[in-house]
């Protein structure tokens, strides 16, 4: 009667009494491989209580286990997340080239909201940084006292100096991830400020700042292999790196140099609104040639100071997609390509374009950003640039928009790192795009919600009662696209919701696949009323725990977690196999694949993927 009591794990996996695989909190570590034996103990039934050290070990006291305390249980966000645990710290290879990585990745950084008159704050690039971001943006333009400043040009946005936004980005850079941070540095500046600029880049950044190998400095052609040990995110821990994308150079102009010589312009020059020659950044007058490819050569005439061209790790430019996939581009001074939303969404249309662009970013870095139209600074769905391989795909971080908590969602894997491998078919030259693995079914089982808002701003001035329901919606890859469900309604309860819908998804590429889980206002005694979403959770499948599991909720206002709010679900996930089919000689997957061979396997039922 007086022997020690032997510490036990409990799971809520499937509702069994099994005693194994107990995780908790956010930076525990599994203690799967741990698993003390199962002990029945006498004395009666025992009451489950968690011990205070760390958090893991779950204990049995003298008590009996009551039914309020084992819904506490069931509905603790750490002890049963839906997260799991291991994946709360850094677990996958960094020594692999970083064009094999997801990169978090800010558009426009230094806004505070839309993009036309908003405010510009250095506050901005810290609370970025501490959401996970790894790489931010720069629009740098002469200062009139002299001195650089970041701003959106020809808008009325404000400006700020180009030394706070550094001193700002110094401070806060490698408190959330130990990775490297890139500055897309889109320089509008003079020769003048550029060298200011450079100079503040060494004073600020210090030992910090990583510049090209000593050989590959000053712009030369011959720039160091993407595949090398020095391009990797655990060799360039703590270190900033400078994207340079001027946007006032010639395409056959080369860097690094200080002559701000230019083309003798024609008595034709282009004109302003207001009647005026527009000029260069060297004041000199565009001019308004019939050739396209002369007008374009002659409007980017600026040059690039070579002491900013020797702070750069990376060059900016533009490759052919249709030249990705033939053109060796190790040893090409284009090294980090930048696309707009539109043009990604062109690419994404043609298949031809789309293998080539995705067999591109195998080996080079593409950067997305947001097209210009989005004043309002919304954002794209990053799933598309994601699925083709692109590895900085930018976002608006001001705005909390769907897609933006898809990314938040995405990166919180890893450990938060800002860095996530790609699907090995997006990184292996050896591997077809669209060959992402095994096929999953998902089964989700929304059991019950509790302490559910009333309004969408979760404020105590929403209605008495709400008639909630849980919408179903999952995001992927082209195939894992277009699944929805949705639950039915609980009249008039917010406290305690019951649901116990099932539904069932199929998964082609899991790395990629979100599940979102939306509380909907559905207010079924006035058809004409719309439905009102009030809260929502975004899971990763990857990091999903299988189980019954506690899904905290999240306002969507700002993606904040409201307090004591979630539903309790169920989630199971199996592995579908392939049924082994004989084909016909030459109907075989590769080389000589038909459409014939593509109704064969639809006859025998095998999935899409292998048709």
């Amino acid at each position: 009667n007086n022997q020690q009591e032997t510490p036990e794990f409990y799971v809520l996996d499937n509702m069994s009494a099994q005693h194994n695989n107990k995780q908790s909190g956010p930076n525990t570590h599994s203690h799967s491989q741990h698993h003390p034996p199962h002990h029945h103990h006498r004395g009666g039934s025992k009451r489950l209580s968690v011990d205070s050290s760390d958090g893991s070990v779950v204990k049995y006291a003298t008590q009996p286990l009551t039914f309020p305390s084992f819904v506490s249980l069931l509905l603790d966000p750490t002890t049963n997340s839906w997260f799991k645990p291991d994946h709360c710290h850094v677990y996958h290879d960094m020594n692999q080239p970083l064009s094999h990585y997801y990169i978090a990745t800010s558009h426009n950084t230094y806004l505070t909201g839309d993009q036309l008159m908003s405010d510009s704050s250095p506050f901005m690039y810290t609370r970025t940084l501490l959401m996970g971001c790894r790489c931010i943006e720069l629009d740098v333009w002469d200062g009139p006292t002299g001195m650089p400043v970041v701003t959106h040009g020809y808008t009325a946005t404000s400006k700020v100096l180009f030394s706070d936004v550094l001193t700002a980005i110094r401070e806060s850079a490698f408190v959330a991830s130990p990775y490297p941070v890139i500055l897309s540095i889109e320089t509008h500046a003079s020769l003048l400020q550029q060298e200011i600029m450079a100079t503040q880049l060494i004073e600020v950044f210090g030992s910090s700042l990583q510049y090209p190998p000593p050989q590959h400095r000053g712009g030369g052609h011959k720039l160091f292999c993407l595949d090398s040990v020095e391009f990797t995110p655990e060799f360039l821990k703590e270190k900033f790196l400078c994207i340079l994308e001027p946007k006032m150079v010639s395409p056959g102009e080369a860097w690094g140099t200080h002559s701000s010589d230019a083309a003798t312009p024609t008595s034709h020059a282009q004109k302003s609104k207001d009647n005026k020659p527009l000029c260069d950044i060297n004041g000199k007058p565009i001019n308004n040639k019939t050739n396209k490819q002369q007008q374009h050569n002659h409007t980017l005439l600026g040059k690039v100071s070579h002491k900013l061209a020797q702070c750069c790790y990376f060059r900016a430019g533009y490759i052919a997609e249709s030249a990705m996939a033939t053109t060796r581009l190790y040893g090409n001074i284009q090294q980090v390509c930048s696309y707009s939303e539109s043009k990604i969404e062109s690419f994404y249309d043609d298949r031809n374009v789309k293998e080539n662009f995705v067999e591109g970013n195998k080996r080079v870095l593409s950067r997305v950003y947001p097209k210009g139209t989005r004043f309002k600074s919304s954002n794209y769905n990053p799933l598309k640039s994601w699925t083709m391989g692109c590895q900085l795909v930018a976002l608006n971080y001001q705005t909390p928009d769907f897609p933006l908590r898809l990314n938040l969602t995405m990166f919180d894997d890893n450990g938060k790192a800002g860095y996530l491998l790609k699907p090995s078919c997006l990184t292996n030259e050896n591997i077809p795009a669209n060959e992402y693995g095994h096929q999953y079914s998902l089964s989700v089982e929304i059991l019950s919600g509790h302490l559910l808002p009333t309004s969408a701003d979760c404020s105590e001035e929403g209605p008495s009662s709400i008639s909630p329901m849980v919408q179903c919606i999952l995001n992927g890859v082209d195939t894992d696209n277009n699944q929805e469900a949705t639950t039915g309604v609980a009249i008039g309860d917010a406290v305690r919701p019951l649901w116990s819908s099932r539904f069932r998804f199929t998964i082609d590429c899991l790395d990629l696949a979100i599940l979102t889980l939306r509380v909907v206002d559905n207010p079924i005694n006035n058809t004409f009323t719309t439905k009102t979403p009030l809260c929502e959770a975004s899971i990763s499948l990857k990091n999903l725990r299988l189980g019954y599991r506690c899904v905290p909720l999240h306002r969507l206002r700002d993606y904040a977690p409201i307090p004591h709010c979630a539903l309790l679900c169920r989630f199971m996930l199996s592995r579908l196999e392939v049924p082994q089919v004989d084909l016909p000689a030459g109907l075989c997957r590769g080389t000589g694949y038909s459409q014939s061979a593509a109704r064969v396997a639809a006859i025998h039922g095998l999935p899409p993927k292998y048709r």
